[in-house]
């Protein structure tokens, strides 16, 4: 089954109004930055606001990175975070599950907690 799935790359995850640029090289990114993010903006009188834009490094446990390149966006820089929430889930840059898991747990308490009380 893994051979099936590693022939496919996908790079751009969209959601209603949220886009997502996944690449395996900080170059490839800055392509993608380019050709997706300012090419499409210019086409479509579009422009994308990179003071909403968020960029995180997912690196293997025990390395760390100490470089990390300027991404732009629209002539302004993406500012980088080790943990963000989006659509909802915790991303974190350490690959680790447990604080979407404490937010998904607690919230499951609180709709129990809501209907008890009624």
């Amino acid at each position: 089954m893994a051979r099936l799935f590693s022939k496919f790359y996908v790079g751009v995850l969209t959601y209603a109004d949220d886009i997502v640029l996944v690449a395996l090289r900080a170059l490839a990114l800055c392509v993608q930055c380019y050709l997706f993010c300012d090419h499409f903006a210019s086409q479509y009188s579009s422009i994308f606001n990179a003071n909403k834009s968020k960029c995180m490094f997912f690196l293997p446990r025990g390395k760390r990175h100490t470089c990390k390149p300027v991404f732009v966006v629209n002539g302004h820089s993406i500012e980088y975070v080790d943990e963000y929430v989006h659509l909802g889930h915790v991303i974190s840059s350490d690959l680790d599950d447990a604080r979407d898991i404490d937010r998904c747990r607690l919230a499951l308490i609180r709709q129990i907690n809501s209907v008890l009380i009624f």
